[in-house]
């Protein structure tokens, strides 16, 4: 993965939007999650499902996307292309930070009741359900841009 200097805001139609909350939601009702958070890479909140309590989001969103990150440059000092899964426990709760693209990271938070091998293997699966949805906001980033 290579990142680029100024990651451009991912700019999503309303119709992209529901899609992305509609495989998040059945995502975190399939696997048992508490909430699952999508973010940009520069820590910018995009959307999240399932029951997130009082959390500030986008610090959590600011966080992942940081925590990701720098697992992106642990890769590189040990001469890895990337970590694709960064995975952090604590004493109830456990996250799961997934890359979807270049621009985005999954971020899930899940405690007991959902086990890390379906956390895993259902994030994968949710990450390239993602990727197209995802790829629909880059030509209307350029476009802007022009």
């Amino acid at each position: 993965m290579q990142i680029p200097k100024e990651l451009p805001s991912l700019v999503l139609s309303q119709q992209d939007r529901a899609k992305i909350d509609k495989l998040l939601g059945e995502y975190v009702k399939t696997v048992h999650v508490s909430y699952v958070l999508l973010a940009q890479k520069d820590g910018q909140f995009i959307t999240k499902q399932g029951a997130s309590g009082n959390v500030d989001l986008e610090t959590v969103a600011a966080l992942a996307a940081g925590a990701y990150m720098v697992s992106w440059q642990m890769a590189r000092a040990l001469g890895k292309d990337d970590f694709n899964v960064v995975y952090h426990e604590g004493d109830k709760d456990k996250v799961q930070l997934s890359q979807v693209d270049d621009r985005t990271v999954l971020a899930v938070v899940f405690d007991d009741r959902a086990t890390l091998g379906m956390v895993r293997l259902y994030a994968k699966n949710l990450t390239r359900q993602l990727q197209p949805i995802l790829a629909q906001g880059v030509p209307r980033v350029q476009d802007r841009a022009r």
